[in-house]
């Protein structure tokens, strides 16, 4: 669908990875989707909220490729796919749901219609990130210039370096 829009995709993302996200759709599992590259700004950011319907803030871990995972018939490992791994930075995703309850729709419809894509702040790379606990990693947002959000409950957000694995070995299937 992406090659006949022309979308120029910027990145790819996996939603819907957290027990809670899961029991309020009816996924079986994470959701793939992408990201329009004007979509994506390095931090620090500013976007325009007159340009959603509704804005969802989402704070996540992005994961910077060195080289793609190669095809195969196994699952690889964990270690291998953090072998091709870059960087790992902290980022804002603002989902921008234009349907009023997006988990009464069917997945396939969150799929196609790329969810709630709507903007995508990408800061500065993680130091050490192989070593850290990276559900711990502290993040601000802020609207005229007061803060508005700082980070998630740590029940919601899922083990980073687990969701790329995942990710890695689901798309070669």
């Amino acid at each position: 669908m992406s090659e006949r829009l022309q979308l120029d995709i910027g990145s790819y993302k996996v939603g819907a990875t957290s027990p809670a996200t899961l029991n309020r759709s009816d996924s079986l599992g994470p959701i793939f989707g992408v990201i329009p590259r004007r979509l994506i700004k390095t931090s620090p950011a500013v976007f325009d909220r007159a340009d959603w319907v509704r804005n969802v803030v989402e704070f996540e871990i992005a994961f910077q490729m060195a080289e793609d995972v190669p095809p195969r018939r196994n699952a690889c490992t964990t270690e291998k796919v953090l072998d091709r791994t870059r960087s790992a930075r902290v980022s804002i995703e603002i989902e921008d749901p234009h349907i009023e309850k997006p988990f009464s729709q069917p997945t396939e419809t969150l799929h196609v219609g790329n969810g709630a894509a709507g903007g995508c702040v990408i800061g500065p790379d993680i130091p050490d990130w192989r070593g850290q606990e990276l559900k711990l990693i502290a993040m601000t947002a802020q609207a005229n210039d007061g803060t508005t959000a700082n980070g998630i409950g740590l029940n919601e957000r899922p083990d980073a370096i687990e969701v790329l694995h995942w990710t890695a070995n689901a798309c070669m299937n």
